[in-house]
């Protein structure tokens, strides 16, 4: 039942999803000449309900002052409008310039776009201003033309390109690039790492180099095993773009693509010359090492005691990854030490760890705790060193004689008189007895715990069929409420543009209807299937080419300033329009 539940759940959650509408914000400079001030534009696609914050807007890290232009729905039945603001930028010297990516607070949520390259051209001359200031042919300077689009990518290990087990370097790429590039396809196989550790999360870093955008992506990684590491090669793929009023990216130049080579990561074994037995896989310069007991020196045979082993790297070593030594191992302690079946507590701090050890001694021969091995790895002398700490003398008393000399106190009067099963002798520490454990939560079985339980099987897996078909039928039957909703409301071309005419010249509803008019014209003419396709899909001859110009130019006219509309003249081209049959285009 719960598991049916959580898909009902899931289910749901992913109906919702299907009419969610994603924000995006993209912004650009539209055109930048010297000494003079830029525009910009910034477009945001949301739901026509979200508010939009004039005052979140942001470039970079300061304010940023917009000035609206329009809304532009993608049809009158979705809920998504692109809304277009202008902004301008003050002037620049001729060059390639980053512009900052923009920051808006749509609805709850701030967004952000990417940033991106523009070019600022030289300044603009009026045709007198050409005129005098003619020049000679053979002397005139060569115009200036705009920054060809370009993209290169590069590939490489920041560091040591041979490394051993345990020791970093970092893989890094860069993206040199001029103009405004959206990336297509990205191989970048030097960010997975195959066969090795990623340390950390990827870094980016964007900068400007000698009027070119580079973008910087680098991981660092660590060996694991010994071998030979090849990635490669990388590949990137993208095309300049210009964003439309309707907040597309429009291709403006063919696919550009850059491919490097593969790169190599050699992961070299440690040499068998001079490895010291205690080594364990500890890499670095310089180490300390030093051992110390932990409460006195006196202990029972048998008894735990502690011992405190700590380890100092250089600053910037990876001090919590350093293996401890195996104590277990080391000469002196197999046979005459038992080492504790739980593991040693860590501590760090700074660049030391200090960890505390358990240990008892198996006989009361021992009169020292024997000298620890630590052994380390230096990369650039290619070379071990073994660091020995000081033995530590100790003394081990004998179970027995300790026994002997902590004897059972005898009986009192009031004691001896009492029942034998009352009587509870007094212990030493040493000897005390283990305290009984009790176990809580023990349950007596029953018959059916020897069956399966209805969720405790393979028929379980019955609930995601069930699940998936609740989903369908949910699916099918908003898509059926939204088909009869649609069939209900549907009129024809010549109630649409009586509604319009009824309507206020120059309203947005005025406007909507002679669209749908229009477009419903087509339906009835069974040219095109449905009047909610947006204006950029309709065919582009015949009938539907002309209703086609004619929106876009309406649209043109109603958002241009200063142009003066005449709506008489609009009327009676819509009214051609309608009344103009399929054939007319063929005669």
């Amino acid at each position: 039942m719960v598991k049916s539940l959580i898909l009902l759940f899931l289910s749901m959650m992913i109906h919702v999803n299907l009419f969610t509408v994603d924000v995006k914000v993209t912004a650009g400079i539209d055109d930048a000449y010297a000494n003079e001030k830029g525009i910009g534009s910034v477009s945001i696609t949301h739901n026509y309900q979200d508010k939009i914050d004039l005052a979140s807007f942001r470039l970079g890290s300061n304010p940023l002052s917009v000035t609206f232009v329009k809304d532009v729905p993608f049809s009158s039945e979705n809920a998504t409008v692109v809304s277009i603001y202008k902004f301008e930028i003050p002037g620049q010297n001729p060059g390639l310039y980053v512009l900052p990516s923009v920051t808006v607070r749509v609805g709850d949520k701030n967004y952000q776009s990417f940033m991106s390259s523009y070019s600022v051209k030289n300044e603009k001359k009026s045709n007198a201003s050409k005129a005098a200031n003619s020049t000679p042919v053979n002397s005139a300077p060569a115009p200036s033309s705009p920054v060809e689009p370009s993209l290169r990518l590069t590939a490489g290990i920041e560091g040591a390109t041979s490394i051993y087990p345990g020791q970093r370097t970092k893989f890094v790429y860069h993206y040199y690039y001029t103009g405004t590039i959206e990336l297509a396809t990205e191989k970048l196989p030097l960010l997975d790492a195959q066969g090795l550790i990623k340390i950390g999360e990827k870094e980016f870093h964007d900068y400007a180099e000698g009027g070119v955008s580079v973008s910087e992506i680098s991981q660092e990684v660590e060996g694991i095993k010994p071998g030979k590491f090849s990635f490669g090669p990388s590949l990137i793929e993208g095309y300049s773009y210009e964003v439309d009023a309707s907040g597309k990216h429009v291709p403006t130049s063919p696919k550009i693509s850059s491919e490097v080579p593969e790169v190599v990561l050699t992961v070299l074994p440690f040499p068998t010359q001079g490895k010291p037995a205690s080594f364990n896989g500890t890499i670095g310069k310089k180490f300390q090492f030093s051992v110390d007991l932990i409460g006195d020196k006196t202990i029972v045979e048998g008894d735990m005691f502690s011992l405190g082993i700590n380890i100092t790297g250089e600053p910037g070593t990876n001090i919590k990854q350093v293996p401890l030594p195996e104590v277990c191992c080391q000469p002196g302690f197999s046979g005459f030490f038992r080492l504790s079946d739980l593991p040693p507590t860590e501590e760090i701090k700074d660049n030391t760890k200090k960890a505390i050890v358990q240990l008892s001694p198996l006989t009361a021969k021992i009169e020292e705790i024997p000298s620890l091995e630590f052994a380390y790895f230096n990369p650039e002398t290619t070379s071990y060193t073994v660091l020995s700490s000081q033995p530590i003398p100790i003394k081990v008393i004998p179970r027995k004689k300790a026994s002997v000399e902590n004897p059972v106190p005898a009986p009192t009067k009031e004691q001896s008189v009492q029942p034998k099963s009352n009587v509870t002798p007094t212990r030493t520490p040493s000897m005390q007895s283990p305290q009984p454990i009790e176990i809580e939560g023990i349950y007596q079985l029953h018959p059916r715990d020897l069956h399966d339980q209805l969720f405790g099987s393979w028929w379980a897996l019955l609930i995601f069929p069930l699940g998936i078909a609740l989903f369908i039928f949910q699916y099918t039957l908003h898509q059926s409420i939204l088909l009869q909703r649609s069939r209900g409301v549907v009129e024809t071309s010549a109630t649409l543009f009586q509604k319009a005419l009824e309507s206020s010249d120059g309203s947005a509803q005025y406007f909507r209807l002679i669209s749908q008019a229009l477009k419903q014209s087509l339906v009835e003419k069974n040219v095109i299937p449905s009047a909610e396709i947006a204006n950029s899909e309709l065919p582009e001859q015949g009938i539907a080419g002309e209703i086609r110009a004619f929106l876009f130019e309406l649209d043109e006219d109603r958002f241009t300033q200063g142009r003066k509309i005449d709506y008489t003249k609009i009327n009676q081209s819509v009214e051609s329009l309608l009344n103009k049959n399929y054939g007319d285009h063929l005669k």
